[in-house]
């Protein structure tokens, strides 16, 4: 099995959901055409729990942002801290009861 030290991804809820249950540090780069606005609501989540860096624009700063995240060795380990500390259990099945509600 590997390890990865961090998981660039989008933001939809089944990867949120995913990257808590493996507590994954992670960047995320929410993707701005879906519906809502759904994947900046899981992103701004993630990252007021401070479990996740999130990169809004494509600029400069961002790129030193994600930088920063790469060699930050405490950041990330602070993230995967948090992400053990918020439990999903059961999802499927409270899917499934919110789809027979």
């Amino acid at each position: 099995m590997y390890k990865f030290k961090i998981i660039v991804s989008r933001a939809g809820a089944s990867t949120i959901t995913e990257l808590i249950n493996t507590k994954s540090c992670v960047l995320l780069f929410p993707s701005k055409n879906v519906s809502a606005n759904h994947q900046m609501k899981n992103a701004n989540y993630m990252e007021d729990m401070n479990m996740a860096v999130v990169i809004r624009n494509y600029d400069e700063k961002s790129y030193l942002k994600v930088h920063k995240l790469f060699v930050d060795n405490k950041k990330i380990n602070e993230i995967k801290n948090n992400l053990s500390a918020k439990q999903i259990n059961n999802s499927t099945q409270n899917i499934l009861n919110l789809i027979l509600d």
